[in-house]
């Protein structure tokens, strides 16, 4: 009698790794359409809209903006899917500037004068930033409010806001020394004349037991600035 051979398991082997082939041409075939299937979609034209923060330069000269400006301001843009992407993952976008004597034509306004921009006018402004790849179709605002009035400086003395402690058995020989003690504050004229004096932020020190001399920063105050930002202390 010849011996028998059991030839069940190495066929039982061969449909399965054809099986796992065919599902790895499948699948690489799948990743492969996929691929086409994202690259013919992102070279399209979308809409989509941008946030884009504004800084405001250029003053008509003797004149001040007394109401508040926008921040930002949001392009609906058309492009290409590939830019909508790159702009979604953008870290920063620096400040587009806006020109505001350009804007007015050149022109000065009157005390208490309103005038509305649209916001289009920049849009130049805006291309320049973005590039010619991208088509802008809207703003939003779609025209920004400037409220002017005159600008007026006068001089005031500076106030030192200051809580200093002194170690036991140590005195004050005398007040503080400010350099300078007065500044130049410039702003629309119905708040400058209000305003008497400009204080300083708060110096705080605690044991004192020696001289000191620092440097603390002038109070900001809404629409009005001062020729110096920064005050002696001793």
């Amino acid at each position: 009698m010849e011996p028998s051979h059991d030839f069940s398991q190495p066929a039982a082997k061969l449909p399965k790794l054809k099986f796992n082939k065919r599902l790895q041409v499948i699948l690489i075939c799948f990743l492969v359409s996929v691929v086409f299937w994202f690259l013919i979609a992102m070279s399209k034209s979308y809409s989509g809209k941008f946030v884009f923060p504004v800084r405001y330069i250029n003053f008509p000269g003797q004149q001040v903006v007394v109401n508040d400006l926008p921040e930002n301001i949001t392009l609906s843009v058309n492009t290409t899917g590939f830019r909508i992407l790159s702009y979604r993952f953008a870290k920063s976008r620096e400040p587009v500037l806006i020109d505001v004597s350009a804007a007015l034509g050149g022109k000065e306004r009157g005390e208490n004068d309103f005038i509305a921009v649209p916001s289009k006018s920049f849009a130049d402004d805006f291309s320049r930033q973005l590039g010619s790849e991208y088509k802008i179709t809207g703003f939003i605002p779609d025209s920004i409010l400037f409220s002017f009035s005159n600008k007026i400086s006068k001089r005031v003395p500076v106030v030192l806001q200051s809580e200093i402690s002194l170690e036991k058995q140590f005195d004050t020989t005398g007040s503080a020394f400010l350099d300078p003690d007065s500044v130049t504050i410039s702003g629309p004229s119905a708040t400058i004349a209000g305003i008497e004096s400009i204080k300083t932020q708060l110096l705080k020190q605690e044991h004192v037991k020696g001289s000191i001399r620092t440097k603390v920063v002038l109070e900001t105050q809404h629409l009005v600035t001062a020729d110096v930002d920064l005050i002696n202390v001793t």
